[in-house]
């Protein structure tokens, strides 16, 4: 209880709230090559939380989509 009240947040609507929609449910990520915690590592947390990641740019991006990068990977 003590961070549900610092962050002004209740665990029981949070988990609630998880259990009827997945938190990247129909979202989809361009994850370039470099990020942290890594591109394997991003993926599995998408896919946990019901979301699509890819490796390869898209040719042309779908609404919902967003890009995961980094400094390293501007070029």
């Amino acid at each position: 209880p003590k961070a549900e009240t610092l962050w002004s947040f209740s665990m029981r609507e949070s988990l609630t709230f998880a259990a009827k929609q997945k938190v990247f449910q129909e979202l989809n990520f361009f994850i370039t090559q470099q990020p942290k915690p890594g591109q394997e590592n991003l993926a599995q947390i998408i896919a946990n939380g019901g979301g699509k990641a890819f490796f390869e740019e898209p040719k042309k991006y779908q609404p919902n989509s967003y890009v995961i990068s980094c400094d390293e990977d501007k070029n």
